[in-house]
């Protein structure tokens, strides 16, 4: 039996597929790691978002926050 082949695979034949392959888990590698880094940021963000929440239901209760609303604050953005 004989494979199928495109007539002109010159172009194909010209890919080095161990390193295009090697490439290509680097850039997996690197994605994994990155998306682990954001899933954390992304979680910091909730905890600030609820500590936040927190901080205004006892401002309105009538207890000195200080700046502490302003200090949040400025962590979320900087980490959105």
């Amino acid at each position: 039996m004989t494979a199928i082949k495109p007539t002109d695979s010159s172009l194909r034949d010209q890919i080095d597929s161990d390193g295009y392959n090697s490439t290509l888990n680097e850039i997996n590698i690197k994605y994994t790691e990155m998306d682990k880094y954001i899933t954390n940021l992304e979680s910091d963000i909730l905890s600030i978002k609820d500590f936040e929440a927190e901080m205004l239901a006892d401002k309105a209760r009538g207890y000195d926050v200080g700046s502490s609303l302003d200090t949040l604050g400025f962590q979320k953005s900087s980490l959105e």
